[in-house]
């Protein structure tokens, strides 16, 4: 991995050129604060298979996804080129929070 950590704490930039996660590259900014946690996030990533992170929502009609947790502390986009997650497979998906 290859990029720039700054850090003054609390509060941290993390700049990533160039990255792996599952052989894929990827790259981005990610900054916050860890007190209180606040995190932004500006992420590209190839490919992500997810099925190695979340067990997959059963195929068919009224599936049904993982709930979120009720308060999250993270903001910003994460852009997939592909996505994975069991039998669904998506391209070009963009995935926002834009309250923490």
């Amino acid at each position: 991995m290859s990029g720039k950590l700054v850090w003054k704490n609390p509060r941290f930039d993390w700049t990533i050129r160039q990255g792996l996660v599952d052989s894929s590259p990827w790259s981005g900014n990610i900054t916050g604060t860890w007190q209180p946690l606040k995190i932004h996030l500006a992420l590209q990533i190839q490919r992500l298979n997810l099925g190695a992170y979340l067990p997959a929502p059963k195929a068919g009609p009224g599936a049904v996804l993982p709930k979120l947790p009720a308060t999250w502390p993270i903001t910003g986009s994460l852009q997939i080129g592909q996505l994975i997650w069991g039998k669904i497979r998506a391209e070009n998906v963009l995935i926002r929070s834009r309250k923490p």
